[in-house]
């Protein structure tokens, strides 16, 4: 057995004999980790195994920032949506008063 999981019982109990870990990272924030196990093979990766894994575990950190973005336009919409009325009758009521307003104060500045 490998020393460096010698004190690990969960590792032990399982009969893990090989393991590898890939951060899921987008544009530099850690997102996860992706870890795969053998209860098969010591020493059963290789480096081709980890450039693999790597590789989609890349794929998965995109796919998972993507649905994060997706989640926040949704509720986004969703507020949008809940409150238009209110939004619109408050920009209409007030333009027209809110641009004088706002040629007064221009004008008091060039004085």
């Amino acid at each position: 057995m490998d020393s460096r999981f010698k004190g690990a019982q969960s590792i032990i109990m399982q009969g893990i004999r090989s393991s590898m870990a890939v951060p899921l990272i987008y544009s530099e924030q850690l997102l996860g980790v992706m870890v795969l196990d053998s209860q098969v093979a010591a020493n059963a990766f290789t480096e081709k195994d980890l450039q693999l894994t790597q590789a989609l575990a890349n794929q998965a950190a995109v796919a998972i920032q993507n649905s994060l973005y997706a989640a926040k336009i949704e509720r986004e919409a969703l507020t949008v949506n809940a409150f238009p009325a209110a939004a619109l009758a408050g920009d209409r009521g007030n333009s027209s008063s809110a641009a004088k307003s706002r040629s007064k104060r221009a004008a008091n500045r060039a004085t």
